[in-house]
Parts: C-alpha cells; structure tokens; sequence
C-alpha cells in the first residue's frame, strides 16, 4: 500500500494510510491546534468534515488538503475581508506552493525510474519482484533533487546489482533442490547456514551447498519415515489412544529423532508398556464398576484416593480384597 500524500511505500505498523515522513511533515500534515489558530475551525466544524484523521503520540493530525476543503466550504459565499475567508485563501496560497513542489518531486523520481529500466536492461540485472522492491525502496530514499536523475539512477543500478547476483544464486541452488527433491522441502532449508553462505557470501560452491541441504532433506525424509513405521505399527497392534503417550516413551524418540536401534527392538518396548497401560485401565474400570455400585456418590473421591484403590490399578491382586477395603475406608470417612 502506498501513503496518500507521497506514493512511499507504506511499511510502518501503526498507519495504514500515510507513512512517517509525512506524518511528521509539517507541510503535509496540521494538527488541532494549527486548525484552529489558522484557519479558525472549530472543535465541531472539524468532526464534522469526517477527515483523514491520525493519532500520532497521543496528537490528532490531519492532510492540510483535507482541511483546506472543509475551510473552502465553511467560507464559500462570505466577504473576502472576513478572517476566515482570508484565513483559507492564505492557507489555499501555500498549499498549492507545497504540492508543486511534490509534484516536481514526483516527476524527478519518475524521470529516475524510467532510466533505473534502461539501465538495469543494460546491466543485466533481471527484473524480478523481489528487485523491483528494492527499486521501490530505494526511489523512496530518494529525499532531494540535487542530482541529476542520470546520476541517481546509475547509484540505484550499483547498488541492485549484489542483490540480483544473489536472488540468481538462490534461483540456481532452490532449482537444483528442486530438481532431486520437488518443491516440498524449499522452506526446510533456508535457515542452513550452508545454504545461506552461498546465496549471502558466495563463499563456497552450489555444489557444495547442496550437499549439506541433501543431508538436511535426507535427514528430514528418514526421520519421516521411521516416525510413519512406528506410529502405523502402534496404530495396528496397540489402541490407538494410546498413540500420544507412545510419543513420550525412550524408545519411541530413540528410532524416531536417533534412528538408534531396530524398529521391531524399539516397538517391542514401547508395547509392553502399553499393554500395562491398557491392564491398568482395564483393571481401573472394573475397580469404579464395583466400588461405584457399592460407595455413596459423596465418597467416591474419597474411596479413590485410598492406597488399596491405587495398589490395585498399578499392580493388580485380589480385586474382592481390595473393594472390601475401599469400602470400608469410605464408610469411615
């Protein structure tokens, strides 16, 4: 998006509409206070043109252009001599001085861009989105006209240059990835200071960078692959609830992030453990059917934080034993 005024690029977090130059550009932009001083608009008068309005440290802001129609209507019909006729007529007067001003500035960076074109054809520079961002950033620097455009758009084509050799070296090496492995692992390898140290620095060879991301996206494929076995075979031999607390278990993060071990040595177990798992919920569940059948509503808390209740579903034993106990620790509580 672009601000309202001077076409810059808007990249600032907190105003969608206008950059911060201009935000802070007495030229551009009046505050409360100058309205009122100025061109004597009231408190009123201002809310009710329903303006462009911008909360800048806790300062209502306005475009002066904004405000000078609200100015021209309120006066439009009134004597020439009245303060606020006069009042807008002056500000109308500087207003004009200020956009001829941008507008010349306007035509200078244009002048600038269609040279920037000319030259980056010459040079060799491939004109993709990524460098037309740095055009654009770089024709919002721009802040004089000192210069002929000749001379600033040679800068710019100097300046564009390192970044079009390295977007090639990324456009060579993300193709090379993509060649063996598809697209789906691109983003997997950005942050690789191989990959990066040749797209940046250039300092070691495309070869040698995708080297190092092949054993990244061979590394990533394994570890894919040895977690599908895994979880497929708990999946089939075990509940599959049970999946999740799998994922918890020595084992199963030793064959999955190590690749330590066999995938049948490593499930063996991660299985026993689960099948302790489903004997104590087995057991847990026999446990509340009886002692819910036989202890009060209010108690049943009570009954399951006995040390017997807790016995049974861990280690298992005499099931008539232990509801006996249950129940008569319930009744005495």
């Amino acid at each position: 998006m672009d601000c309202v005024f001077c076409d810059r690029l808007l990249e600032n977090k907190y105003h969608s509409k206008i950059c911060l130059k201009c935000l802070n550009d007495s030229k551009v932009m009046i505050d409360e206070s100058y309205i009122r001083n100025n061109l004597y608009l009231n408190y009123y008068e201002i809310r009710q043109g329903n303006l462009l309005c911008f909360n800048y440290n806790g300062i209502l802001k306005y475009l002066r252009s904004d405000v000078l129609e609200v100015a021209r209507k309120l006066t439009e019909g009134t004597s020439e001599n009245s303060s606020r006729r006069k009042a807008y007529l002056r500000e109308k007067e500087l207003i004009e001085t200020i956009e001829l001003e941008q507008l010349e500035f306007i035509n200078y960076k244009n002048n600038v861009k269609e040279l920037i074109d000319d030259y980056t054809s010459k040079y060799g520079i491939d004109v993709n989105d990524k460098i037309k961002y740095h055009i654009r950033r770089l024709l919002d620097n721009i802040t004089a006209t000192s210069l002929s455009p000749l001379n600033v758009a040679i800068k710019i084509c100097d300046e564009l240059i390192p970044f079009d050799k390295m977007f090639k070296r990324e456009n060579a090496i993300n193709e090379f990835i993509i060649s063996v492995y598809g697209e789906n692992y691109i983003d997997l390898i950005k942050l690789n200071k191989q990959y990066n140290d040749y797209i940046q620095k250039n300092s070691i060879t495309v070869d040698e960078a995708f080297l190092e991301c092949s054993n990244i996206i061979e590394n990533y494929i394994n570890y894919n692959k040895r977690k599908s076995e895994i979880d497929n075979l708990i999946n089939t031999n075990c509940l599959k609830k049970h999946l999740k607390p799998a994922k918890f278990h020595k084992n199963y993060n030793l064959y999955v992030e190590k690749a330590e071990g066999t995938l049948e040595e490593n499930f063996n177990k991660i299985k026993v453990t689960l099948d302790n798992l489903t004997k104590k919920e087995k057991r847990k569940n026999k446990l509340d059917k009886l002692i819910t059948s036989l202890v009060p509503n209010n108690k049943l808390d009570i009954a399951k934080n006995n040390t017997a209740y807790n016995n049974y579903v861990n280690k298992g034993g005499n099931i008539d034993n232990t509801v006996n106990l249950i129940v008569d620790f319930a009744n005495k509580n």
